[in-house]
């Protein structure tokens, strides 16, 4: 599981201006389950990978078309995405919603003026957090067939939470909320709550001598990760409580994208693509792979994502186990937001008006 990254400018807190199907642990940006060389081999890197055969024809579709969606999730049913929709006055909708993955019209679930950027699922339970603002203090909150209830609230002196950083496992919910400090220095805590309700832990936390725009918050296997696009990115043991985070990468050049891997943690930087040791450490190019855009997944067949070309025409493209890539995706491919998958297809966000292509679309991963 994991989170989502963003295209548009953000605001310090990383708001934006107007990133198997039987599975119920869905895969999103800056997420995964393993790779390396072999899905299934524990992520020991095969020293010889079996060449893959040619690039299979894309296969690709239509979800529906939206105004400017953020997020993408899925369920064994489902999959869900966080609308903006203007209103008439200029301020901003929130709407989480989702279709089924057979087919079928979308539906809301959920249409608030406080700020939503990240929804996972599982379950068929919609799960979100929000930003606190005049109305209220920052929450998370869930959505069933019920209605919508509140798991946690978080009191304004902890700091400000940032809604790009949401993530869940089975049993818990994460947040990343940041406190101003002395001389203009950060604190960054990720809290978690049991998604039935209840207490709330502190995590493990860092500090930066300026804030940043958070590109993702993920949880994957025990621990936490969450990246800044300054260049920042930190992991903790996600059983830990107030403790501090150890420091995966402080690139001065920047992060667009990350997800982690079975053994490492790759990431996109200034068009190209990256790896390092999920305990810091030296990082290593990863040859011929160019034009990396802001959002990039960890998928049971290979690391999937956005690219852009000096044309400015954008795809979706993987990394299969044997090095290859191949182009999973080319109809309508613009501003990539997010992406998930559930094992068999990768959804993605387009965030724009419906006008300029803004939708929700899939692609078939290759076997």
């Amino acid at each position: 599981m994991s989170a989502v990254l963003v295209l548009a400018t953000l605001a310090a807190c990383g708001s934006p201006a107007p990133e198997s199907p039987a599975s119920e642990t869905p895969r999103l940006d800056g997420g995964s389950g393993g790779n390396d060389a072999a899905a299934g081999d524990a992520g020991e890197p095969d020293a010889t990978p079996v060449p893959l055969g040619p690039c299979p024809q894309p296969e690709e579709g239509l979800v529906g078309l939206e105004d400017a969606p953020l997020s993408a999730a899925t369920d064994a049913t489902h999959v869900y995405w966080v609308t903006s929709v203007m209103q008439r006055d200029g301020t901003y909708l929130r709407e989480v919603r989702r279709a089924p993955k057979a087919g079928g019209a979308p539906e809301t679930l959920v249409s608030t003026p406080r700020d939503i950027a990240v929804v996972a699922a599982r379950g068929g339970i919609a799960y979100w957090s929000e930003a606190g603002d005049v109305a209220g203090p920052a929450s998370v909150r869930a959505w069933d067939a019920s209605g919508v209830r509140t798991i946690a609230t978080f009191d304004p002196q902890l700091g400000t939470l940032d809604p790009f950083a949401f993530a869940i496992d089975d049993a818990r919910s994460y947040v990343l909320i940041r406190r101003a400090g002395a001389g203009g220095a950060f604190t960054y805590t990720v809290w978690t709550t049991p998604l039935s309700g209840g207490t709330s832990e502190a995590v493990a936390k860092n500090s930066l001598d300026v804030g940043g725009s958070v590109r993702a918050l993920s949880v994957e296997g025990s621990d936490v990760f969450w990246g800044f696009s300054s260049g920042f990115l930190f992991r903790a043991d996600r059983a830990g409580r107030s403790a501090t985070a150890t420091q995966v990468l402080n690139e001065m050049d920047g992060l667009d994208a990350w997800a982690v891997r079975a053994t490492d943690v790759a990431f996109a930087q200034n068009g190209g693509l990256f790896s390092v040791s999920k305990t810091g450490g030296a990082t290593t190019a990863l040859p011929g792979i160019l034009q990396i855009y802001r959002t990039m997944l960890q998928s049971p067949v290979g690391l999937v994502w956005g690219a852009r070309g000096p044309s400015g025409a954008e795809e979706i493209r993987i990394l299969r186990r044997d090095s290859s890539v191949c182009t999973l995706a080319t109809t309508d491919v613009k501003s990539v937001f997010s992406m998930a998958t559930d094992g068999d297809k990768v959804f993605w966000t387009n965030t724009a008006t419906r006008a300029a292509g803004g939708a929700v679309r899939w692609a078939r991963l290759p076997k």
